[in-house]
């Protein structure tokens, strides 16, 4: 589906539910350049969501407001469009003076999401574990997660509360990423700079 692209700021998307679904907790993929997914992924996410009565989005992340506008580069073509995407979906929804009513006609949600998780193509739901119990006596913002095989923070999927906390986090890894970006050049700049960036975000916790 296509917004009005003089006023939305999510104008790119795609409703994977059959069901109409209303919740405090979004499912919100993450997709650059096409919606090229396989029929197993969407009806697996779509599923989920319906089973747990959860809506289910897939943005268009060069269809966000703001991160169209990078030059092309064909050594990491996806990084500056995920940094840009977290941080500018953040601010749609903490902007409640406006950005927050227009993101929610931009993916049709009929309730304003208070937690949000992010995934990608390469991420599938677990039907046994619903995502909407796990965050109802969750205390934390931000939950991420771990490559199974490797032990490196996942950069493509986060559970994020709606808050001034995550807001915060994803606008200080993207600007972290700008800064690393002209100074380096690695393929997968954006895997680094997460983790490095956490580490920075996270100095005066740590012991």
């Amino acid at each position: 589906m296509k917004g009005d692209p003089n006023f939305c700021t999510l104008c790119y998307f795609l409703d994977l539910n059959r069901k109409t679904a209303s919740s405090e907790l979004l499912l919100l993929g993450l997709k650059n350049n096409s919606f090229n997914f396989s029929s197993t992924w969407q009806t697996a996410w779509g599923c989920a969501g319906d089973a747990w009565g959860v809506p289910v989005r897939v943005v268009e992340l060069r269809g966000i407001k703001g991160c169209n506008d990078f030059p092309t580069q064909t050594s990491i073509p996806y990084q500056p469009y995920l940094s840009c995407g977290l941080k500018r979906i953040m601010d749609a929804f903490q902007n409640t003076s406006n950005g927050s009513v227009q993101a929610l006609k931009d993916l049709k949600l009929r309730q304003m999401p208070r937690w949000i998780f992010f995934f990608d193509a390469e991420t599938l739901p677990l039907p046994h574990m619903d995502l909407k119990h796990f965050v109802q006596n969750s205390n934390p913002s931000l939950f991420l997660f771990e490559d199974f095989h490797t032990g490196a923070i996942y950069p493509n999927s986060f559970l994020a509360r709606v808050d001034e906390y995550s807001h915060s986090f994803f606008t200080f890894v993207d600007n972290f990423y700008h800064s690393l970006r002209e100074t380096t050049r690695v393929k997968r700049l954006h895997h680094s700079a997460l983790e490095v960036a956490l580490l920075h975000w996270l100095k005066d916790e740590l012991p």
